[in-house]
């Protein structure tokens, strides 16, 4: 049973704090009801609706069930939640356009879909600090000074697209606390030299192969003995590519597991392995 504040009179109330806590907790760990949850109290809702509109997913994909919400008629004060954003499958230019321009609080954003420059100058006004799409279709092959200045907080960067020479990333070089690097293709051993030489302050590396199975399997370790091999660098294979990107992005977007958490332990455990082999 749902009790409201007019039910106070009859029933304990607990401390506002731990209220607010139970409350906040329920609606993390139980999604599924969130909404229930606003009817609790009135205050419920200003504890509550930041955590709901977090993490918002606008999936266009005719014949596929994923969960979604509504982003484009999102109101304004609830799109100010949006931390986390997703835009995947059908859509066009102008409605992923309206929808970025209603969150100006993005930090975590992933862009799947038909999508125009003007979509940087947008997210430029946001603290954005993790990005995945298309870049070639992101800045329309013409990158420059300002461009590159407006993802200059980005730590995180996945390209969709293929990559075939460092000259057409090399503008990674002027970001500054960029420290995880993902190509969701085969990437060539002469790139991947050049992004570890150039970048840094780079900690995880990540080549992911479509194939058969999840995680590094036996063949992409092979693949990693016979060709680049460096602590830093993880290839990863994955089965379903949509499937990948939505569940993997979700992951991200809620503290669980996804690519950069499976590529951190990766590295973790061989320099684990080359201590006890220096230390043996």
């Amino acid at each position: 049973m749902i009790f409201t504040e007019s039910d106070s009179s009859s029933h304990p109330r607990l401390p506002p704090e731990l209220e607010r806590e139970i409350l906040e907790l329920a609606t993390r760990t139980d999604p599924t009801n969130k909404f229930q949850y606003l009817l609790v109290c009135q205050r419920a809702r200003a504890w509550i609706e930041p955590i709901i509109y977090e993490t918002v997913i606008q999936i266009n994909r005719p014949g596929k069930e994923f969960e979604k919400q509504d982003a484009v008629s999102l109101p304004a004060h609830r799109s100010r939640h949006v931390q986390n954003l997703v835009l995947a499958g059908i859509m066009s230019s102008r409605t992923a356009l309206d929808i970025l321009r209603k969150c100006p609080n993005l930090t975590n954003v992933a862009l799947w879909t038909h999508i125009s420059p003007e979509a940087l100058t947008i997210l430029s006004h946001t603290p954005l600090r993790r990005l995945s799409t298309n870049f070639r279709r992101l800045t329309g092959g013409n990158w420059d000074p300002i461009k590159i200045a407006s993802l200059r907080n980005l730590t995180h960067v996945e390209f969709t697209d293929h990559c075939g020479s460092w000259d057409s990333i090399e503008w990674l070089t002027e970001l500054p606390n960029l420290t995880h690097l993902a190509f969701d293709s085969d990437v060539p051993l002469a790139v991947m030299e050049s992004v570890l030489t150039n970048l840094v302050g780079l900690m995880v590396l990540v080549s992911l192969t479509f194939h058969v199975g999840e995680g590094e399997t036996m063949e992409c370790k092979e693949r990693a003995r016979n060709g680049f091999r460096n602590r830093k660098v993880v290839y990863l294979s994955q089965s379903s590519y949509m499937h990948r990107l939505v569940v993997d992005w979700v992951g991200t977007a809620r503290g669980g597991l996804d690519i950069w958490v499976v590529a951190e332990n990766i590295i973790r455990k061989r320099i684990g392995d080359e201590w006890d082999s220096n230390s043996a």
